[in-house]
């Protein structure tokens, strides 16, 4: 198994297909990769290639495992993380929101494993309650505490039902178009872990990019199977955000739109 800066790329399916998949993981033979995996085999009566991004270690950085895996394809990407599992007919969910609204960036649906809405998208909250409304929705007020004393609270509140109007897409599991691609390029490799996929909402933002919140697209997310809560590797990812996006250019980007709106 590969680890630390040189990931290891494993290929599966036909040289091509109408998605690709990138799916960045500590190990295809371990406890995620095959059932997600078979879960991308099960989802379409089409054949789909995917490219496993194995690394693992304290240097994992995941937007370069993804980025790596975007060198090895040229159209339609969806980015996954190894401890999803995709519902029946989501690939064709994704596909048929793309044929329909074009070039952008299409957002799963993410459930629990236990079958109950998470996201579906998020929005920005300015105001100066927006941080502690997200970490109590997520973390609970004990860590909540924990996270005002180190001034690590982010305005960003998920949306667990889908709803036009919303800010960004998360890389749990979004399709990314062969266009939004050569426009905005590969993820900032800044972020080692987290963060990555708001950064890469404000760059479509700012780019005047569409992206579309799909909920026939389901996916069921193992939320801390590979990502425990507290890893070291996101404070690093919150201190390049906070550099590259003071408030004031993030709201300002966030205002200038466009908003996202639901594949229907």
């Amino acid at each position: 198994m590969a680890s630390g800066i040189e990931p290891n790329v494993i290929e599966y399916g036909p040289p091509t297909s109408v998605v690709e998949v990138v799916v960045p993981t500590a190990a295809v033979r371990g406890p995620w990769f095959p059932t997600c995996h078979r879960s991308l085999r099960e989802s379409a009566a089409w054949s789909v290639r995917v490219v496993a991004v194995e690394s693992s270690g304290p240097g994992f950085n995941f937007a370069r495992s993804v980025n790596v895996g975007l060198s090895r394809t040229v159209g339609d990407v969806l980015v996954l993380n190894d401890d999803v599992r995709l519902a029946a007919g989501t690939l064709d969910a994704l596909l048929r929101a793309r044929q329909a609204h074009g070039e952008g960036v299409y957002q799963c649906y993410i459930h629990g494993m236990n079958g109950s809405p998470w996201e579906i998208g998020w929005r920005y909250d300015p105001s100066l309650l927006g941080p502690i409304r997200y970490a109590i929705s997520i973390r609970g007020p004990f860590a909540t505490a924990r996270k005002l004393a180190r001034g690590e609270l982010y305005p960003f509140l998920p949306l667990r039902f889908p709803r036009d109007g919303f800010d960004g897409f998360s890389f749990n599991a979004a399709l990314v178009t062969a266009g939004v691609r050569e426009i905005v390029g590969q993820l900032d490799e800044g972020f080692p872990l987290g963060w990555e996929d708001i950064d890469y909402s404000l760059r479509c933002h700012e780019r005047q990019l569409s992206y579309f919140a799909v909920p026939a697209a389901v996916v069921y997310h193992a939320r801390t199977g590979t990502r425990k809560k507290g890893d070291p590797r996101e404070r690093p990812s919150y201190a390049h955000l906070a550099e590259k996006w003071p408030n004031h250019r993030m709201a300002r980007t966030f205002r200038m739109g466009p908003k996202g709106r639901v594949a229907r």
